[in-house]
Parts: C-alpha cells; structure tokens; sequence
C-alpha cells in the first residue's frame, strides 16, 4: 500500500516498525506489544491513576520525583512515608474543632513554625466543642510533624485561616497506595540514564501541566536517557 501511494522510504520503515512488537507500555511493563497497543494501554493505566489520585495529590507526589535519584523502590517508599507524617498544598482537609460544624478547606501553605501574628485558627478558640472520637477518622489524620498549616476556606477567594497544626485536621482523600504511587511515577517519569539510583525526569508535559518546580539544570542531566517504552532503536524513532 506504501509502494502504491509513494510514500517516502524512511516513512515505510518507521511505519513498519510501529507494526512490529517490539514496544513496552512504560506504566506496566507489559512487553511485545505494537506502538499503537502500548500507546493505548499507557492511556489506560494513566486514566486508571487519574480516578485513584487526585490531581493536587499527583503534582505532590510528582514534584518529590522530579530529579530525584534512587530506584522506583525508595522513591515509593519515602512518598509514602510523607503522606503519613503530614499534609501536602492543595490536599482537601476537615477542621476538627469548629464549634460542632463541618469545615472544609484547601492547604495552602504547609510551615514549621506558627505564625503568631495571626489568628483566626479553630484551634485557638476556648469554646470550640470537641468531635466524637470516632468521627475523627484518626487513620487519616497526621500527627507526627510538628507543622502548621494555611487553611482557605470559600474557594480561592475565601478566609485563609492560619497557623492550624496537624493535630486538628482531618485529611478528606485516602492516601495513595504504594502500587498506585508507583504506577503514577512508572506513567509520567523516566530514569536519566542506566543505573539504579540515576535521576528522576517527569516528562516535559507533565511537568507544565502541573507546574513542577526544576530542582536542576537541565543540562547538568546525562544526555542518555532510557526509555522504557520499547527497544533503545525504537525509542528514538519519531512518530509519523
């Protein structure tokens, strides 16, 4: 059909090649698939940890990724750890103490130490009633850190109640599972280069749609760069 139609000979090749298969899904892993098959399958896992993790939480756990080193391993493992040890910017959470009523906000800044300038904070009001033990739902809440957090309650536009700690809040999203942490990373970061502990790089749309911060220059990376996608002569092949 190529021949007949006169397409250009690097076109034919390059559309052979998609036909062959030769391609990984980089989410999965799942090999000997055509360009087409690992494309589709890649789109499916990255809808699958779209319904499962919420975009402020993506961005948290991708901006820890993005050019950080060690195996895929330790990157899920320290994730997780900081998921249970405090809260994150852009998490929606639950004041506990609130005169009996149902707050909700959205952090928007996560600090070490209290702002005593400020106030306004449920935890500082002397009537505030407590909430039943076992409305708390303890499993979510974090209080290991000694953090504090900007709360913007109404929307973007609504009252920042500052300087509440860890201790009166309640995270409202479950946190992710250590396969979908690493299913998320698997789908949107590659290693730059071919050891274990090489550099983590989020994929350039990612890292703009989500407005990831750059720990590093991008040309302090090593040039090589695996993809996981499918054979390294494939991988460098462009898409028709």
């Amino acid at each position: 059909m190529a021949d007949r139609i006169g397409l250009p000979r690097e076109y034919k090749e390059q559309l052979a090649l998609y036909q062959q298969p030769l391609w990984t899904c980089q989410s999965s892993g799942d090999s000997g698939l055509t360009y087409e098959e690992a494309h589709a399958s890649e789109l499916q896992y990255k809808n699958v940890v779209g319904e499962n993790i919420s975009i402020p939480l993506q961005k948290t756990i991708l901006q820890m990724v993005h050019h950080s080193t060690g195996s895929l391993e330790f990157l899920v493992d320290r994730i997780e750890e900081q998921f249970n040890t405090q809260f994150h910017v852009g998490e929606v959470v639950e004041l506990a103490k609130c005169k009996g009523k149902i707050v909700k906000g959205k952090i928007v800044q996560v600090k070490s130490e209290p702002n005593q300038t400020c106030n306004g904070s449920p935890s500082s009001d002397k009537e505030n009633h407590s909430i039943e033990p076992e409305l708390l739902r303890k499993s979510k809440s974090n209080k290991n850190k000694p953090l504090y957090y900007n709360i913007q309650i109404g929307g973007k536009t609504g009252k920042v109640i500052s300087s509440v700690p860890a201790s009166d809040l309640i995270r409202c999203e479950d946190v992710p599972s250590p396969e979908f942490i690493s299913l998320l990373i698997r789908s949107n970061a590659l290693q730059a280069g071919t050891k274990s502990n090489s550099t983590w790089v989020v994929t350039p749309d990612v890292v703009k749609a989500l407005d990831i911060r750059n720990k590093l220059i991008e040309t302090m990376l090593p040039s090589t760069r695996i993809s996981i996608r499918g054979l390294k002569g494939a991988a460098n092949v462009s898409r028709p």
